[in-house]
């Protein structure tokens, strides 16, 4: 635990709250309108361009101010902006408009293999999988109008896509919901896996996970009905931040130099996020010249080929205090189609890869082409070096090479023959992510004014505790720097928040976390560890543990706040992972520092026990 004399007990420089959430309505900053639910418009951000105060003009970098009739306007960062898990959008604190609630994002534990029922998946440190509610249907529901849940489900349209209160309703009188996420199934949409769930009186009591590698919305499993009060399905979404095409050569002049470089390529075009070959046009999102900057957090990316829309081979990388470049590394990798890729130890791993090939991932180089094994190549547009049967531009450059198989093979079925059977062609490559939003951080020794701890800072509902949303000194994880708070604290309710997730940083990086399932909760309830907590960074934190405390209020007699308690027993033996400790207690691990501060175990994985006085 944090407690005690123990030296590897830490005051955190800086804590984060953070949520992930859903649904195609953007904020603007500075404003207070509202953006309609499950509409065409979408403010964007990310990129270069700005909007222009009354209008959806933009301006380009270097280009002439233009009008997008009907398009996505693009808002230039200036904020504390995350990327939302599990959908395309991105929010920028500063206007409540409505995001349309949806099922608990739930975790997948490296793979899209079955999932158990019980506590939830443990995931490597700093990743996740997150989930997205597209169907449901309740029990006494006789399908008016279709055959079957089946038919409804198969069918395309949405149902009830603009309604908050349908998609969060998940008792036995619930309403039918169906998003249209379904109709756009392998087109302009990635799905990953899907989710299958059972609910009894608005709580998850079974689930199951399937892979959807190869899979359609038909055929993805054989639909059989529950007796439950209601039926989920839930899609792990990603969102594109760029995307190659066999035979199309970005500007740039390779796809490596596009991604290295700072210029994005038709960036408010969602038109070119499809999956597929049409349209022809190569994609860059301006979320990649932002990707370092203080607040902006990726925290996964997922590298994949595609033919006709229907994913081929993929790796997935944490991207956690990475660059744009740095995330793609053998150490990063946390889960791929391929089952030797976890137990081998790649040549090359990385976007520049051998020189001759890039976004390489490769099992080995030998003596000859034949003796090369590999899972995953960018042959690249401007390479003129060519000395294997699959470098020799079997198809027009750039062209996307990958192992047929589950495991690494070799290119060529002999010298200078490509091994098109083991070694095939997809026309489409993609880069996509997830991450988080901050809606609140407190550095350490930072005033909270006009709350008088962090505690109020998080529980009270007025607007005048939103402080800081627009200055750019308070957007950054260094110590020293002011606190901050979003509007959507105030307005939790009024949002679709997914998920929450505590950080602790040190000298600017994250050095313990915590995630809870937020579907359907207050600004206070969704720290719950016996039936939210979904994933942290501690081996030995899951549901089935016994708590003293695990809330945001924890022991308001001590003031000890947002604590993760598993027992006392006096000072020295104490036992825990977090806790925001507002006054000086009787303990020596409560008084160390000036309060309010954030204490953490670091001991790796588990809570610590500590040494001091009794309290």
């Amino acid at each position: 635990m944090w407690f005690g004399e123990s030296k590897s007990c830490w005051s955190g420089e800086s804590y984060i709250w953070r949520i992930r959430q859903g649904g195609p309505e953007r904020i603007r900053p500075g404003g207070l309108e509202r953006i309609r639910q499950g509409g065409p418009e979408r403010i964007r951000q990310g990129g270069p361009e700005r909007i222009r105060p009354g209008g959806p003009e933009r301006i380009r970098r270097g280009a002439p101010e233009r009008i997008r009739r009907g398009g996505p306007e693009r808002i230039r960062r200036g904020g504390p902006e995350r990327i939302r898990s599990g959908g395309p959008e991105r929010i920028r604190p500063g206007g409540p408009e409505r995001i349309r609630r949806g099922a608990p994002e739930r975790v997948r534990s490296g793979g899209p293999e079955r999932i158990r029922r019980g506590a939830p998946e443990r995931v490597r440190s700093g990743g996740s999988e997150t989930w997205r509610l597209v169907f449901k249907v309740h029990r006494n529901d006789y399908m008016s109008g279709y055959e079957s849940a089946a038919d409804f489900l198969t069918t395309p349209g949405g149902s009830s896509e603009t309604s908050v209160s349908v998609m969060t309703d998940l008792y036995s009188t619930g309403t039918r919901y169906r998003s249209t996420i379904l109709d756009n199934w392998g087109t302009t949409r990635t799905i990953s896996a899907v989710r299958l769930a059972v609910w009894d009186n608005d709580v998850e009591k079974a689930y199951f996970t399937f892979s959807t590698m190869g899979k359609t919305l038909s055929n993805w499993m054989d639909y059989s009905k529950s007796n439950a009060d209601a039926v989920t399905l839930s899609v792990m979404e990603w969102y594109m931040v760029f995307k190659g095409i066999e035979g199309v050569t970005p500007s740039a002049g390779s796809l490596q130099s596009s991604w290295e470089g700072d210029t994005v390529e038709n960036d408010a075009v969602s038109a070119a996020q499809t999956l597929t070959t049409s349209p022809s046009s190569h994609y860059k999102d301006g979320l990649a010249e932002i990707w370092t900057e203080d607040f902006t957090l990726v925290e996964q990316v997922k590298y994949a080929f595609f033919n006709d829309g229907e994913e081929k081979a993929y790796v997935v990388f944490k991207a956690m205090d990475s660059t744009k470049t740095s995330f793609f590394s053998a150490a990063n990798i946390i889960a791929s189609k391929y089952t030797d890729l976890s137990t081998s130890s790649p040549l090359y791993c990385s976007i520049a890869g051998d020189t001759i090939r890039h976004f390489t991932v490769t099992d080995a180089h030998g003596i000859g082409c034949t003796s090369d094994y590999h899972w995953m190549l960018v042959m690249d547009a401007g390479v003129t070096n060519k000395p294997c049967g699959f470098d020799q531009d079997v198809t027009t450059r750039p062209y996307f090479l990958y192992s047929s198989g589950t495991t690494s093979v070799n290119p060529d079925s002999g010298e200078s023959t490509w091994n098109s059977a083991g070694f095939p062609s997809a026309n489409v490559m993609g880069l996509f992510v997830k991450g988080w939003f901050p809606v609140m951080k407190v550095a350490y020794g930072q005033s909270t004014s006009p709350a008088s701890s962090i505690y109020y800072l998080w529980i009270s509902s007025s607007s005048s505790y939103n402080i800081n949303e627009f200055d750019s000194s308070a957007y950054s994880f260094s110590s020293g720097t002011p606190s901050y708070r979003s509007r959507i604290v105030e307005n939790w309710t009024s949002y679709y928040i997914s998920a929450v997730r505590i950080s602790l940083i040190k000298s600017g990086a994250e050095v313990a976390f915590f995630v809870f399932d937020a579907h359907a909760s207050s600004r206070t309830d969704w720290l719950s560890c016996s039936d939210r907590l979904l994933y942290s960074s501690y081996s030995d934190l899951n549901r089935g543990n016994t708590f003293e405390y695990c809330s945001v209020s924890g022991d308001s007699s001590n003031y000890r706040r947002f604590f993760i308690h598993s027992s006392y027993g006096g000072c020295d033996v104490d036992n825990g992972w977090m806790v925001v400790a507002e006054s000086s207690g009787s303990c020596t691990w409560e008084s160390t520092y000036t309060s309010p501060y954030a204490l953490y175990s670091d001991t790796g994985s588990t809570k610590e026990v500590n040494s001091g006085t009794h309290d």
